[in-house]
C-alpha cells in the first residue's frame, strides 16, 4: 500500500472516519494513531457526530460537531480543514479549533 507510508510522513492529518476506513481499514482515530505513528498530529472527523485529535503522545481531545442545520453538505470537509489549519497558523489549540472553525467571533485577532 502507497498511501499509509505516505500518511506517516505528513506532520498533520486530516481525513474523515469513512475515508479512514476505506483506505486505511479503520476509522477509529486510536487505531489509526497506531498505523500512523509519526505525524504530530491526528485529526478524525466524524461526520456531524464529533472530530477527534490525537497527538504522536497520545493525547486525545474529541469535540462534538455544531448542531447546524446542513443546507448542502459539498465542501463541508474542505470548509473544516480551512478552519482548522487557520486554527494552526494562529496558534490555537484544538478544543478553541474545533469550535472556532464555524464560529467567527470566537478567531482571535490574526497577524495584523
Amino acid at each position: 500500500m502507497v498511501l499509509r507510508p505516505l500518511l506517516d510522513e505528513a506532520d498533520l492529518v486530516l481525513m474523515g472516519a469513512d475515508e479512514a476506513a476505506l483506505a486505511l481499514g479503520t476509522g477509529d482515530p486510536r487505531e489509526l494513531r497506531s498505523l500512523l505513528p509519526s505525524p504530530a498530529t491526528l485529526i478524525v472527523k466524524d461526520a456531524e457526530h464529533h472530530a477527534t485529535t490525537v497527538e504522536r503522545d497520545g493525547t486525545t481531545t474529541t469535540e462534538p460537531s455544531l448542531d447546524v442545520h446542513i443546507v448542502e453538505p459539498t465542501g463541508a470537509g474542505d470548509a473544516f480543514a480551512a478552519g482548522y489549519l487557520a486554527g494552526v497558523l494562529r496558534g490555537l489549540a484544538p478544543p478553541v479549533m474545533f469550535s472556532a472553525v464555524l464560529q467567527e467571533d470566537r478567531w482571535p485577532p490574526g497577524p495584523a
